[in-house]
């Protein structure tokens, strides 16, 4: 059974995100001129729409369970979503819906999940323009199946998608041909192949 009592791995990372968003950065140089307030874009956030039922209080520890029942109670609220961008003085959010707070004790989401979230996170999305944006949720251990890539693609752009194989966790056997089959049966060119295979992910680390 899954148990949340300690600091989850989506916790720790957003941790060391911060700090190294941070590292490197002093105090602002003495006669510094004033600038205009900033226009920030919060790329962390999570939202899981109303119809479904959360599994997070029942898979935590009991120590931990009123702390989820604290966030669960803002986690399927759009209205306090929206509320507390004012409240935070952030301009606009990107959302995203973790299949990790609707899994079983087993680790299993219902099989429609994915298609469904993405629908509910863009429904949502478009409703507020140029205040939520979102993110797609995949199935990471579904393999690479050209629907997959290519419904990315689709809506995200190929120079927005990145390739990766959680590795250790995920089989990454044959990733040369597996990942050429998918893109070419989704109907990626060549261009775009070479975007999403590693282009991407250099230019985004700015040693491209």
């Amino acid at each position: 059974m899954v148990r949340r009592g300690e600091s989850s791995r989506r916790e720790f990372l957003g941790g060391v995100g911060a700090i190294a968003a941070l590292t490197g950065l002093g105090a602002a140089p003495v006669g510094a001129t004033a600038q205009s307030p900033l226009t920030i874009v919060d790329f962390h956030n999570h939202y899981v729409d109303p119809s479904w039922a959360l599994t997070t209080v029942g898979l935590a520890a009991p120590s931990d369970r009123p702390r989820w029942h604290a966030i669960n109670s803002k986690l399927q609220s759009a209205a306090t979503l929206l509320g507390s961008m004012a409240a935070s003085g952030v301009s606009a959010r990107v959302i995203n819906t973790p299949t990790a707070f609707l899994e079983d004790a087993d680790g299993n989401v219902p099989k429609d999940a994915h298609p469904r979230i993405n629908d509910q996170v863009a429904a949502l999305c478009a409703t507020h323009t140029g205040t939520l944006h979102g993110l797609a949720t995949v199935d990471a251990f579904a393999g690479l199946h050209p629907v997959t890539v290519g419904a990315a693609v689709d809506l995200l752009g190929a120079d927005h998608v990145l390739m990766g194989t959680d590795w250790p966790v995920a089989d990454e056997r044959s990733i040369p041909e597996r990942l050429a089959a998918a893109m070419a049966h989704a109907g990626l060119d060549a261009a775009q192949q070479r975007m999403v295979a590693g282009g991407n992910t250099l230019r985004l680390l700015g040693v491209a």
